[in-house]
Parts: C-alpha cells; structure tokens; sequence
C-alpha cells in the first residue's frame, strides 16, 4: 500500500488505526464498545481493541444509525418550524 501525505497525517494524529489485516480506518476511541453495536454482533469481542478484529468485521458493525435518527429529528423540526413560519 502507498501512503499519502494525507494518511500519513491521519497516523499522525493518533485517531486511527489499522485492523488486523492491515486496512487503515479512523476511531477516536481504542475499542468499538462505547461507538458501535459490537455487543450485539459480536458479544465475545466487546472489550477487545480495535486493532485486533480484521476489516470484514468492522463493516458488519453499526456506528451511525443513531446519528442518521438524530439528525432526522432535527431536519423534522426545521421542516415544521419553515412550514409554520417560526423564527429561530
């Protein structure tokens, strides 16, 4: 793999990591426990850092849906505040 500037400033920061099987990817944390759904697909590897589970195992986690349901909330509200003409 070749590295870039921009990924070399990624390693850099100390926000990424790479997985078992070499692939780069970016967490601010050490394990996937507190920003993923691994307790619910793989039970006997929540308290294992991050580093040690392989790439095909990090696309089966979850770590956004919450977001996607938060931010629906909110672009609801702006919808029905536009609608009804309330200022912010």
């Amino acid at each position: 793999m070749v590295l870039d500037g921009r990924l070399v400033r990624y390693c850099i920061s100390g926000f990424n990591h790479c997985s078992y099987d070499g692939e780069p990817f970016v967490l601010h944390d050490p394990s996937f426990r507190r920003t993923s759904n691994i307790g619910d697909v793989f039970p006997s590897l929540i308290d294992v850092e991050a580093c040690w589970l392989n790439m095909s195992q990090i696309k089966q986690l979850d770590a956004g849906s919450w977001f996607l349901r938060v931010s629906t909330i909110y672009l609801l509200y702006d919808n029905v505040t536009h609608f009804m003409g309330v200022e912010k």
